[in-house]
């Protein structure tokens, strides 16, 4: 994947709920890739000027086991690693499912939690995934501006 762009020529890259589909079938892409998340996460730190910024959001599992398809990934926190670690890390809010219950299916929502706890969460049940929302900073030893 090669985005339009010349090298260091962006300040930011907003990727919200889009990375975990990057490269898988389910788009109609020419070219599947398994890893074309990671590779996706290059070319962004490419494209972004010196310390610049990535806004991600991703789905996450924790400890629990990721219920991906052919659509879209569910991060654990291994994978999450790897696909950030062309960047610093400037911020990383996780956030679980919890039952909040109520009649019926019931109602579910959301609580914010420390990376280490959202890390050891078995995450399942009616949401198949937590979030992960981080904000990353290009590193300037990559070798591009």
């Amino acid at each position: 994947m090669i985005l339009p762009l010349l090298s260091a020529e962006m300040m930011a890259s907003f990727v919200v709920s889009t990375i975990e589909h990057v490269g898988l079938s389910a788009y109609g892409q020419a070219n599947v890739c398994e890893d074309g998340d990671l590779v996706a996460m290059v070319e962004i730190a490419r494209v972004l000027k010196s310390k610049g910024l990535v806004f991600l959001t991703t789905p996450f599992v924790g400890a629990g086991v990721s219920a991906g398809s052919w659509f879209e990934r569910q991060y654990d926190p291994v994978r999450l690693r790897k696909l950030m670690s062309s960047f610093d890390i400037v911020r990383e809010d996780y956030y679980l499912p919890v039952y909040m219950g109520g009649r019926g299916s019931g109602r579910y929502g959301w609580t914010k939690s420390r990376r280490e706890a959202a890390d050891e969460a078995k995450i399942d049940g009616r949401f198949k995934h937590g979030l992960a929302c981080v904000v990353l900073m290009k590193r300037t030893s990559q070798g591009w501006k």
